[in-house]
């Protein structure tokens, strides 16, 4: 019996100093299961030994006294063994039920899906890199207006720039059908624009076509490409008016445009104010240039995710959005951009609600869109719309890990900052949000 609390006390005593010693180091739980599994069995093994070698006085190990440590041993450990399998099980019944389902293939991707893949620059001098980028994401930004129509953003489909990968294989991780390709070569104000569709099953051509045009056609080129998919893919526009519009008619401007877009993309301070003043260069030269406005405050946004977060930046990036809305009000990121400084610094959900849901309407692959409207979710305590919003931006930006991160946290976002949400009823102190680089 003394044998057996002294071992009692030990043992009590080494479980406590593991316990805490697995706290400090952020052990897993596992380790002090272990133990104490492993303590437990030796219980019986002491008092074996404390009969053969107390009780008994015998001063060595005998062979029944070994036969019979062994059979403890393996009877304890199995039975424990035993008991703790059935107990994790008991505990955690949906990974049980996980666990014991048989992973369903992936399905595959349905055939009204495309990615736009960055155009080639072919100039001679291969100094046209914000052109041919703009012209892809142009393409793109048309498309993803198709509500029919699953379009992968510009984070994701411009991951493959400058690679070469198969085709199949940028189709298999980007969840698309069809991927487009293309290359611009332009010299003055000559451009020589190749495109081809492909078919990600088998490499084929579903579509190809070349376009030597100038570059006061480049705004009809892109309608031209963005039509041809959409019949190709057999699919129909709810408005004609989706794919038409030139959104400037001064090439300088334009030019001056895509190369803020370019710089935007490279998401430093330092390009982010260098883009700035492009756009508004860009402005200067067509203050009807709605787009340029919807850059603008795309930049701001960007540099108050960066750490500028002042009344001023938030200020610079309502004005832009407001008056590229009022230049063109079908204009999609104008919505977006409008709708953060109502999240992130007037916490006025249901300004957001509204400016989101305007943008959904015009531009349902907008995958900012989506992730706002994650947020926005979060914030009211909608956990499940919350969680659906963050899915749908992945789906369409699966490439993008900033967009995985909000999902994973949404639990924690549910409880700070939750409203009712209600028109009267918009001011929380929720925490800030800040929008990813797309």
């Amino acid at each position: 019996m003394q044998w057996t609390l002294a071992y009692a006390a030990a043992a009590y005593t080494l479980l406590h100093g593991v316990e805490m010693l697995s706290e400090a180091q952020d052990w897993p739980h596992a380790i002090v299961r272990v133990f104490s599994l492993l303590l437990i069995v030796g219980v019986p093994v002491v008092m074996t030994l404390a009969w053969y070698h107390g009780a008994r006085a015998q001063r060595h190990v005998s062979g029944s006294e070994l036969t019979i440590i062994t059979l403890l041993l393996m009877i304890g450990g199995g039975a424990l063994w035993a008991i703790s399998r059935n107990h994790e099980a008991a505990e955690h019944p949906a990974a049980q039920v996980v666990a014991s389902a048989a992973p369903a293939p992936a399905s595959a991707p349905s055939d009204k899906s495309v990615a736009v893949l960055p155009f080639a620059d072919m100039s001679e001098a291969h100094d046209q890199e914000f052109f041919a980028d703009g012209m892809a994401e142009e393409v793109l930004d048309l498309l993803s207006r198709i509500p029919a129509l699953k379009v992968i953003a510009r984070t994701s489909s411009f991951q493959f720039k400058g690679k070469a990968t198969d085709v199949r294989s940028v189709a298999q991780q980007l969840g698309v059908a069809t991927v487009l390709e293309g290359s611009v070569r332009k010299a003055g104000k000559r451009l020589r624009i190749t495109t081809q569709l492909i078919r990600a099953t088998d490499g084929s051509h579903l579509w190809s076509e070349s376009y030597d045009r100038t570059v006061d056609d480049v705004f009809r080129v892109q309608d031209e490409i963005a039509g041809a998919i959409v019949k190709r893919l057999e699919l129909s526009l709810l408005d004609p008016a989706t794919l038409g519009g030139a959104p400037t008619g001064n090439t300088e401007a334009h030019s001056l445009y895509l190369q803020a877009r370019f710089l935007v993309n490279r998401d430093t301070t330092e390009d982010l104010d260098r883009a700035i003043q492009l756009y508004q260069q860009a402005i200067a030269l067509d203050p009807k240039f709605a787009a340029a406005y919807a850059g603008l405050a795309y930049s701001y946004g960007r540099r108050t995710a960066n750490g500028v977060n002042d009344a001023e930046a938030y200020a610079n990036t309502r004005s832009a959005a407001e008056r590229a809305i009022a230049l063109d009000p079908t204009l999609p990121d104008g919505y977006v951009m409008l709708s953060l400084p109502s999240m992130q610094y007037d916490h006025d959900w249901s300004a957001v609600a509204r400016n989101l849901e305007k943008a959904r309407s015009l531009d349902p692959n907008n995958v900012q869109m989506f992730h706002l409207s994650g947020h926005l979710a979060a914030a009211i305590g909608t956990l499940e719309e919350s969680i659906g919003n963050f899915r749908s931006a992945v789906d369409r930006d699966p490439l993008n890990p900033l967009l995985r991160l909000p999902e994973a946290r949404t639990p924690g976002l549910r409880m700070q900052g939750r409203v009712r949400f209600e028109p009267g009823l918009c001011r929380s102190q929720a925490p800030p949000v800040l929008i990813p680089d797309f």
